[in-house]
């Protein structure tokens, strides 16, 4: 297996496109959606303009086996990526391709100074959580994803050190914190609860937003 930039693979962003839907039917299987089942590649291949995609290539096939993408991402003063639309064809899940493309993402990431590398998953996908603490992200956030309509986990991967961020307890902090203000003020579909039309509706009066 070889791991490259999608520019210096005979790939398309299309070919690309493909495999990520084939192994997001794993998704499918379990009532989860996902806003990339419904990219075009024009869509897709917009969507990464800025970003670099890695593509896995089994070197006796010349097949298509996974990918990945680190999109640049700015935090207060911080610069670092957010790794986005990890994929693995079906028949070599278990393998350890994604965790090699993790690595590689991590020296593209760490070439470009970045601090740190965000992720996000699906709250009911299991095996992606267990993937993220596996390879070394921290469960920092909770929040609802509009366009997928269910609750998710952001996940950080810190590359420098010293941070706030390689406390357990500052992520647990900043998980809990994040979890009880989701859930008092969102509903899975993205809409406000009660409480949080209360909330939002004091603060207009206020003025606050």
């Amino acid at each position: 297996m070889k791991i490259c930039r999608l520019q210096d693979s005979s790939f398309t962003h299309a070919d690309v496109l493909e495999l990520i839907k084939e192994s997001f039917q794993q998704w499918q299987e379990n009532g989860l959606d996902s806003v990339l089942l419904r990219y075009t590649p024009a869509e897709f291949e917009q969507n990464t303009a800025d970003a670099v995609v890695l593509v896995a290539i089994d070197t006796e096939s010349n097949e298509l086996i996974g990918t990945t993408t680190l999109v640049p991402h700015r935090s207060n003063h911080e610069v670092g990526g957010y790794h986005k639309y990890l994929a693995v064809k079906p028949s070599c899940k278990g393998k350890g391709v994604a965790s090699q493309l993790l690595k590689s993402c991590v020296e593209v990431a760490k070439s470009r100074d970045y601090s740190y590398i965000l992720s996000n998953t699906s709250v009911h996908a299991d095996w992606s959580v267990r993937w993220h603490k596996k390879n070394g992200f921290k469960i920092i956030g909770y929040f609802v994803s509009t366009a997928s309509k269910y609750f998710c986990y952001r996940f950080r991967y810190q590359l420098k050190s010293p941070s706030i961020w390689n406390s357990a307890l500052c992520a647990h902090v900043a998980f809990c914190a994040s979890y009880l203000k989701t859930r008092a003020m969102r509903t899975q579909d993205g809409g406000m609860t009660g409480f949080g039309n209360a909330v939002l509706k004091v603060f207009r009066s206020l003025k606050l937003v």
